[in-house]
């Protein structure tokens, strides 16, 4: 099948408009709850295998590698795209894809992971006394040999 930004999923029914032209849904034609639970159905499996096998086709015809954070892509002739995804630039609307929506996320995690580090270390705020962190530690230990 091929990519549509927008559809009705094939098999929940439920309207979907896919982020860009490079979504696996728009691709697939299943929106993300039914993505989730691919691993559970034999039909979704197989729509995604079709669909990845499609988009992979598609972007070796046009050059384009689809996801690639930070690149500028051509949209693909005859696709459609909705432009008022937030953080996607107005440039859709001209047929290129500005994918800084990367670099931005980066920079939050970065900024963040010292919070991450303290939650999986149990410590300042996170820590929950001695015995219970002594537990988690031992987990940790268990889980890393």
């Amino acid at each position: 099948m091929p990519f549509r930004a927008s559809f009705e999923c094939l098999w929940c029914g439920t309207a979907h408009i896919t982020r860009g032209p490079d979504d696996l849904e728009g691709w697939a034609q299943l929106c993300p709850d039914c993505v989730g639970k691919a691993g559970d159905n034999g039909f979704l499996r197989f729509r995604l295998r079709q669909a990845l096998t499609e988009r992979g086709a598609a972007t070796k015809d046009d050059g384009r590698t689809p996801g690639r954070t930070g690149s500028v892509s051509s949209v693909p002739a005859g696709v459609e795209v909705q432009t008022s995804a937030p953080g996607v630039s107005h440039a859709l609307a001209q047929g290129v894809v500005v994918a800084d929506i990367g670099a931005e996320m980066l920079a939050y995690y970065e900024a963040r992971a010292p919070e991450y580090d303290d939650w999986y270390l149990r410590l300042g705020r996170y820590a929950r006394g001695p015995i219970h962190d002594t537990a988690w530690n031992a987990e940790l230990d268990m889980a890393g040999r």
